[in-house]
């Protein structure tokens, strides 16, 4: 389930917000900026929105997914170090990716 952190009018969740939103022209995204409260397989995320691209020559649009350490239990020691917090933010930013393209969400996908 994908809900509003906040009440933004009409409390539409995340995904039938986009959804709704397919082929619309690039402005009508802004409706989405803000944080979203998203719960995929019993693992609450954020999803912050910062910046939403305006046009197609826009500079490309922002945002960012927090998960609590607290939920995903990563052990301690893959936060120690510049070089584990790279390779943990690498696997979770490629893991994200698969997700996004295995849902049909990414733009290569047409979707």
């Amino acid at each position: 389930n994908y809900g509003r952190s906040e009440d933004r009018s009409g409390g539409d969740d995340l995904e039938s917000k986009l959804r709704g939103l397919d082929r619309a022209n690039y402005g009508a995204y802004k409706q989405c900026v803000g944080r979203w409260e998203v719960n995929t397989a019993g693992l609450p995320v954020s999803v912050f929105i910062d910046n939403v691209q305006s046009d197609p020559f826009a500079p490309p649009s922002k945002f960012r997914v927090r998960v609590s350490q607290k939920e995903v239990q990563y052990p301690v020691e893959w936060t120690k170090g510049r070089v584990r917090v790279r390779a943990l933010c690498d696997y979770l930013a490629r893991r994200v990716n698969g997700l996004i393209s295995k849902e049909g969400l990414d733009q290569s996908s047409g979707g």
